[in-house]
């Protein structure tokens, strides 16, 4: 055969491909397991004045959000730790509750309760930036979970800059920012 012969052959073919009609497509295959579906978590509400305190106390310290009372008083979440320690240690309500996912300055990733994490870690360094904090608890895969939304008013922020600061360097007022009481430092108080 000749390379005429075969070029002449291979331009029909292309020719004829040209003008057929393209393969209709297939039909979409449903999916053999379907997707759980997922809701959006409900917003847990608070009291206005709920706000980030700290306390050291006993060679540890407390950061808590909450109504401020220490001893007796309502803790929405807490985290601890002993000076220059380089790690806290969370906790939220509930008698062992499973675990949260901590959410902080776009950062995100679930905990278990009472458990330890370095205060380099992403989440537990942008809330040390920001005072804000979410905590999603519940079923954190299909629902239904509830979402409480932890931000620090000035005073917040200064308690949580603070506890930060005792946790990497042992000092109870690293920054010279708060009395013993957590609340902010003014001059001549």
């Amino acid at each position: 055969m000749s390379w005429r012969l075969m070029t002449a052959a291979a331009i029909g073919l292309l020719a004829a491909c040209d003008t057929a009609e393209a393969p209709a497509p297939a039909p979409a295959l449903a999916p053999s397991v379907a997707a759980p579906a997922t809701a959006a978590p409900t917003e847990v509400a608070y009291p206005e004045t709920y706000d980030w305190s700290w306390r050291p106390h006993g060679g540890s310290a407390n950061l808590d959000f909450g109504d401020g009372d220490w001893a007796e008083g309502v803790s929405l979440f807490g985290l601890s730790c002993l000076p220059a320690s380089g790690e806290v240690e969370m906790t939220w309500p509930g008698d062992e509750p499973p675990p949260a996912r901590l959410t902080s300055g776009g950062e995100s990733e679930v905990f278990a309760w009472a458990s330890t994490a370095p205060l380099d870690h992403p989440v537990i360094a942008a809330l040390s930036r920001s005072g804000a904090l979410d905590v999603t608890t519940g079923d954190l895969i299909t629902g239904p979970a509830q979402v409480t939304r932890l931000n620090a008013k000035a005073e917040g922020l200064t308690a949580v800059r603070a506890f930060f600061g005792y946790c990497e360097t042992g000092a109870t007022d690293p920054y010279g920012l708060t009395t013993q009481n957590g609340s902010s430092a003014t001059p001549g108080s």
